[in-house]
């Protein structure tokens, strides 16, 4: 039996996870270039490690802005609980401080990356945030720049198949069509 809106559903590559849109099912994945240069001029790319380019999600959003001139935002998400829930630690200066070297430290392994791939000519912007939880941050970002695709790692963070309680959430909140690699 084939349910009306998603004839022809293929066997899903397990290079990733899932494709999920508001639009409902995406009956030609992937995309060919010209579907592609139409529909995704921002991708979000919501970056795990700041310190090499052989990142699963980043390699797939390389490999979608190959086809055509599509700008690349790399958003990495920056939280530390121990210094939210630690009681004791008021919040003064000393506080700010440590949570902006944070930051800072993330933003400069970033910017090695966007300097490599913007040396390869692609259009790639950087964003580093304080925020949690990641999803949120995600989403409100994809929101914010009006991104055409958010890719993403899955957000689960133990071993094992199919989704993690983030990745549920992320696909629930999320305002673009959302590809998480696995």
């Amino acid at each position: 039996m084939v349910r009306a809106g998603c004839q022809g559903r293929r066997r899903p590559n397990y290079d990733f996870l899932m494709v999920l849109s508001r639009g409902g099912c995406q009956e030609n994945w992937p995309p060919r270039a010209t579907e592609a240069s139409s529909v995704w001029k921002k991708i979000l790319v919501a970056v795990s490690k700041t310190d090499t380019l052989e990142q699963s999600a980043l390699q797939r959003a390389l490999a979608l802005a190959e086809k055509e001139i599509t700008e690349l935002e790399l958003l990495q998400v920056v939280y530390d609980s121990s210094l939210e829930s630690y009681p004791l630690m008021p919040r003064d200066e000393d506080y700010f401080d440590v949570r902006d070297m944070l930051v800072q430290r993330q933003s400069a392994g970033l910017e090695r990356i966007v300097e490599t791939l913007q040396s390869r000519g692609y259009t790639v912007r950087q964003t580093v945030v304080w925020d949690s939880p990641i999803y949120q941050a995600i989403a409100r970002r994809a929101a914010a720049i009006e991104a055409n695709l958010v890719v993403c790692e899955s957000l689960r963070r133990t071993k094992g198949r199919g989704l993690g309680n983030a990745d549920w959430r992320l696909i629930s909140v999320c305002p673009a069509p959302l590809l998480i690699v696995k």
